[in-house]
């Protein structure tokens, strides 16, 4: 949730634009009914973007300010302009605040996770060590687990590492791709050759074949996949400007798709693969000292004495 709202604030700081809201209409939800333990108050509003779509939304209000708004009202929202559905009320587009959240909730869930970790292996003091001494035997485990190199925490730790290194490595991929198109890709006119829909058993998918020539005079015929919106707005045999790798000429893009938000999106995929690699490496390193010290407890549960 937190990474939702880092990514709204900085795709609108990104990419402001101002808009000028009409209040159409008042709504208070009393407290008791349609599930409200609270009595809310909202307000209903309209906004146009500069491409002329309109966008609706509403937003909670105190009761103060409920009282004194009216329809027909008006305000400032500030929108993003490659997804106007991202929005906030007012022209702020500072991000130091969200930015801080964010790295709050990363800071304090990475603490978290070791201080859990490791009060689950907290190594025995002298003192619990010799307490716990004459019921040793009663309470050793079974041979064959006190034996076992690997148990639940390690198997956990590995599964974590592993799934966290393929993100990583997706995500640190994509970027490396994005950024080469940042740096030295190059604008074009393609045509429309063919649109298509892919029913697939985990969705649709829309491939786009389009022809262009590059700057140095080679034609290119490749695809491209889009959303759904975009394969309903673009036509067979009408242009549209692509962005193509000079080295890797098939590989393109729209111009018109956000690089901005796919540029985060790459960024926090690769964030998340790595958290879950450094998680899953500090629950196997507890994991393995975990069974160790099982196994010299079981060496000690057979003979206390000497222990």
């Amino acid at each position: 949730m937190v990474g939702l709202w880092e990514y709204s604030a900085h795709l609108i700081a990104s990419q402001a634009h101002v808009a000028t809201a009409t209040i159409t209409g008042k709504v208070m939800h009393p407290a008791g009914q349609e599930g409200y333990t609270k009595t809310a108050y909202e307000e209903d509003f309209v906004f146009t973007t500069a491409a002329g779509k309109q966008i609706e939304g509403k937003t909670n209000l105190t009761a103060d300010s409920w009282d004194r708004i009216k329809p027909g009202d008006t305000f400032q929202v500030t929108y993003a302009a490659s997804e106007p559905g991202t929005y906030h009320i007012g022209t702020d587009t500072n991000t130091t605040l969200s930015d801080c959240v964010f790295l709050g909730v990363l800071v304090i869930w990475l603490v978290f996770l070791r201080l859990t970790i490791r009060a689950r292996h907290r190594r025995p003091t002298p003192r619990t060590r010799s307490e716990a001494a004459p019921d040793s035997l009663a309470r050793a485990p079974p041979p064959a687990a006190a034996r076992a190199p690997v148990n639940g925490a390690v198997l956990m730790g590995a599964a974590l590492l592993v799934v966290g290194g393929v993100f990583l490595l997706i995500g640190v991929a994509n970027l490396v791709s994005e950024r080469g198109f940042r740096a030295h890709g190059k604008a074009a006119t393609a045509i429309v050759l063919t649109k298509s829909t892919v029913i697939g058993k985990n969705g649709d998918s829309y491939p786009l074949d389009v022809r262009f020539t590059t700057d140095e005079g080679k034609s290119i015929e490749t695809s491209i996949g889009v959303d759904y919106a975009t394969m309903t707005s673009l036509h067979e045999h009408l242009p549209v400007t692509i962005i193509y790798a000079p080295e890797h000429p098939e590989k393109i893009r729209l111009a018109s798709d956000g690089q901005f938000s796919t540029f985060v999106a790459l960024w926090f995929f690769s964030a998340l693969g790595g958290i879950l690699a450094i998680g899953g490496a500090i629950m196997m390193s507890f994991g393995f000292l975990d069974a160790k010290r099982e196994r010299l407890l079981h060496g000690c549960g057979e003979s206390w004495i000497h222990c």
